[in-house]
């Protein structure tokens, strides 16, 4: 816990608590870090983690979140053997930021690790929710293996019980995509989490227009209710009439990146896989992040999740990676959308 202005107590936040206990629980286990070198050591051709204009996007993001922010980079790794949480006060949103290392956790894989900012869901549960030791410990890892996913060099912003279009899983990883994210928020644009709405806006293109009847023909709908549909959506901003009855998109509600839903559960792997599978409607694709199983339990887990071609994480370590898999404009579109919706 850490001390405000004044000197009063505050709770840490669940975030917090599972970067905590990812250090605390390594170190009561008695796990030594491996051995690491330094970027100077690794030399000028190594892979380097993050780019200017990744900070710079965001930063602009940081600037609209209004949820407690941990921003963890993994790729420096710590020389000494104690893991240490450095913490400090960011400018703007009062977030909360923590350097961690995680290569332990991950079998040494901390030359290909990106910048990952973890944001609690604005829209996600409420009230109190009950998370034991042994929970916070898998989130812990799974926030460490994020660093790892597909693409991750082009960063990765995870958010914490995100209210996707189907189901919330524990985290929703955005890999890549931080400057449209940016540019989503920054437009001030309500979110259009309707999915006919959001078929809609898929349909449209940002510079080439096109009418209600060809919109109406490609949607299977009425030129009546297609024209009501564009004029609300014109009223909100997120289309725009060029000409009379001609209509192009916002540039701002353009999805990028690639999205993955992940599901944290001790050792049911059965349940996190059939939850997870819902996700893949709106995600590239699920991974599943478990405790310590049995070697048979891990055997049928990872043939049942590499039937779908998704990724496992089991007991902090990846088992096998997921391969990002195509998701329709609209399902895209709405899952942009409900991404834009947890940071406001």
């Amino acid at each position: 816990m850490s001390r405000d202005g004044v000197g009063t107590r505050t709770r840490p936040s669940h975030l917090e608590r599972r970067v905590l206990l990812l250090n605390e629980g390594r170190r009561h286990r008695g796990a030594p870090p491996r051995s690491a070198r330094t970027s100077a050591e690794r030399g000028p051709d190594a892979p380097q983690v993050g780019h200017a204009g990744l900070s710079a996007a965001l930063e602009r993001v940081e600037k609209v979140l209004t949820a407690p922010v941990a921003s963890v980079r993994l790729g420096s790794v710590a020389q000494s053997h104690d893991r240490h949480l450095d913490t400090a006060q960011s400018a703007g949103n009062g977030a909360i930021r923590h350097k961690l290392n995680a290569a332990n956790m991950l079998g040494g894989d901390f030359l290909s690790m990106a910048f990952v900012k973890v944001v609690e869901a604005t829209d996600g549960r409420s009230g109190k929710r009950f998370e034991p030791v042994q929970e916070l410990e898998i989130h812990a890892g799974a926030i460490a293996a994020a660093a790892t996913l597909p693409g991750a060099s082009a960063g990765v912003l995870l958010i914490a019980e995100m209210r996707g279009p189907i189901g919330i899983p524990d985290f929703t990883a955005i890999v890549g995509g931080q400057k449209a994210i940016a540019a989503r928020l920054s437009s001030r644009i309500a979110p259009i989490l309707s999915p006919s709405d959001a078929s809609l806006l898929a349909s449209l293109y940002i510079k080439r227009t096109r009418t209600v009847a060809q919109l109406s023909e490609q949607l299977l709908i009425s030129d009546e209710t297609t024209a009501l549909r564009l004029r609300n959506l014109k009223n909100a901003g997120a289309v725009i009439e060029t000409t009379p009855r001609k209509y192009t998109r916002h540039p701002a509600l353009s999805p990028a990146g690639s999205v993955y839903a992940i599901e944290a559960k001790v050792k049911d792997w059965r349940k996190a896989v059939q939850q997870s599978r819902r996700y893949r409607v709106w995600s590239n694709n699920y991974v599943v992040a478990l405790g310590a199983l049995s070697d048979g339990a891990r055997t049928s887990a990872s043939e049942e999740v590499a039937s779908d071609c998704a990724g496992l994480i089991v007991d902090g370590v990846w088992v096998r990676k997921p391969k990002p898999r195509p998701v329709s404009t609209q399902h895209k579109m709405l899952a942009f959308e409900h991404i834009a919706h947890s940071l406001i």
